[in-house]
């Protein structure tokens, strides 16, 4: 007695078929829509976490170096006065504000080329946009690349500080551009710090030529 093969019905193949396509353009549909809805999310995630990276190793490397250098007023700026204690003169210590421009500057990049790749964790949860789901979910791991640039300018300023005193600050003006690469294309961020660095008070009348110290390590 023969035994008769079974055969699947070519009705029961066209519906396999067709479920599989559907599932394809599901995924495809679902991968597109995850690109454009979450790909803004990861974007600000990652742009936060390298200015908070860079403004973390600003700070940290500025402070420590100025704490290193303990520089005084005097080590900037000489002051010249008359024997009755007139001030006839303010000069900018060239040599020393250029040093110290050049120390910060390099002092930042070579704390930031330590920082440049991290590893940004987020929730998928977080990436959905709900507040419920926030922080929940296992986690996707970001890879951003960070190199940036550092321009450092040192700004005078002077400020009443009583009857007959000025307030001479020096500030270290930092400016760094950071180049982040993200996922899709790089982004570009510019962060700002600003640095006292010495200050002291001025007994007597400011002479005018005192504002051509603004323009001094700029």
């Amino acid at each position: 007695m023969r035994r008769r093969r079974w055969r699947p019905r070519r009705g029961g193949l066209s519906r396999v078929k067709l479920w599989g396509g559907l599932a394809v353009v599901a995924l495809a549909a679902l991968a597109v829509w995850m690109d454009v809805s979450i790909r803004p999310l990861v974007r600000s995630y990652g742009l936060n976490h390298a200015k908070t990276v860079c403004s973390r190793a600003i700070n940290e490397s500025v402070t420590d170096l100025l704490t290193q250098e303990n520089l005084q007023y005097s080590d900037l700026v000489a002051v010249e006065k008359k024997e009755t204690g007139e001030i006839l003169s303010v000069e900018a210590n060239a040599l020393s504000i250029n040093r110290l421009k050049a120390d910060i500057t390099n002092t930042v990049l070579d704390r930031l080329e330590k920082e440049d790749v991290q590893t940004l964790k987020i929730p998928i949860g977080t990436l959905t946009g709900s507040d419920f789901l926030t922080g929940r979910g296992p986690n996707i791991c970001i890879k951003i690349s960070i190199t940036a640039t550092a321009l450092t300018n040192i700004r005078s300023e002077f400020s009443s500080a009583g009857i007959n005193q000025t307030c001479h600050q020096l500030f270290v003006d930092l400016q760094v551009e950071l180049f982040a690469a993200l996922p899709g294309n790089p982004e570009e961020i510019t962060v700002d710090s600003e640095f006292l660095v010495a200050e002291t008070i001025l007994a007597g009348t400011v002479p005018e030529f005192f504002a051509d110290l603004q323009k001094a390590g700029t």
